[in-house]
């Protein structure tokens, strides 16, 4: 996944966008989510916040450095279904 945006990101804030994925089938399914690559300086935190039985979840990405941060992060994800 590509996600690509040219705002800078204020020391202290989050942003949350959705990520639609036709492999998530439960609310109860697990999405683990990490920083692969692209965090210079910034100090980010990165969460998944919700999943959706209609094949969505939404990830959370904090900047917890002192300044604004503007990097090109690369993001993993995977999903572990978990049958009902």
């Amino acid at each position: 996944m590509l996600f690509r945006s040219n705002t800078s990101l204020a020391s202290g804030r989050s942003v949350s966008f959705t990520v639609n994925n036709n492999q998530i089938i439960s609310a109860k399914d697990v999405v683990i989510v990490n920083i692969a690559s692209g965090a210079t300086a910034a100090t980010y935190s990165i969460s998944v916040t919700g999943v959706s039985a209609s094949g969505s979840f939404i990830i959370t990405i904090g900047n917890n450095s002192n300044t604004a941060a503007a990097d090109t992060l690369v993001i993993n994800f995977a999903i572990i279904r978990v049958n009902n």
